[in-house]
């Protein structure tokens, strides 16, 4: 599962989110969907900030320190999503944000004085896909299986329901939202 995510007005590369392996028929995965967003960055190392709370029109900025560099709350209020810059003066990092401790987005490198800004929709896409580990990076042909998208907006829970599947020759997977409660 994942969420489609724009950057800068640019489609951004899909992040698996959230991967369920091995669900027999009948069983139940229970995950959440946390409406909290967290903001960090990242670089070509593997090494990551501290995550901040993120909020809709909030904006981030990474600046040099005595000690190295910080990430914390910066710049003007963004508009509309959430805005990351990088304040460096050297060095390309990695915009990322989280939900529910998972990554959600990875922005492309970002040069010095660069920014990218993210917003979500309220709209989870999903689909079935083999060899999808979570926080990857999914290509082309994965994105092809995850055509089904469901409205989120003002959801506060639902059951999450799969049908089809299985051996080749089933039906393809279908997926829809039930017991659906609204905030």
């Amino acid at each position: 599962m994942f969420h489609p995510t724009i950057a800068n007005g640019v489609p951004l590369k899909a992040v698996a989110w959230k991967v369920i392996r091995n669900c027999p028929y009948g069983w139940l995965h229970s995950f959440a969907y946390a409406l909290q967003l967290e903001a960090g960055i990242g670089d070509c190392y593997g090494n990551y900030s501290p995550r901040l709370v993120a909020r809709e029109g909030d904006a981030f900025a990474v600046q040099p320190t005595a000690a190295g560099r910080r990430f914390s709350r910066g710049g003007a209020h963004a508009a509309d999503g959430v805005v990351v810059r990088n304040g460096l003066a050297r060095g390309t990092l990695y915009a990322c944000l989280f939900n529910d401790g998972r990554l959600l987005a990875r922005s492309c490198g970002l040069a010095p004085r660069q920014g990218v800004s993210f917003r979500v929709p309220a709209v989870l896409r999903i689909g079935v896909g083999g060899a999808v580990r979570e926080g990857e990076l999914l290509d082309a042909e994965t994105m092809a299986g995850a055509s089904c998208e469901l409205p989120l907006a003002g959801l506060r829970s639902a059951d999450l329901i799969m049908t089809g599947g299985g051996d080749a020759g089933a039906v393809r997977p279908a997926f829809h939202l039930e017991n659906l409660v609204y905030a």
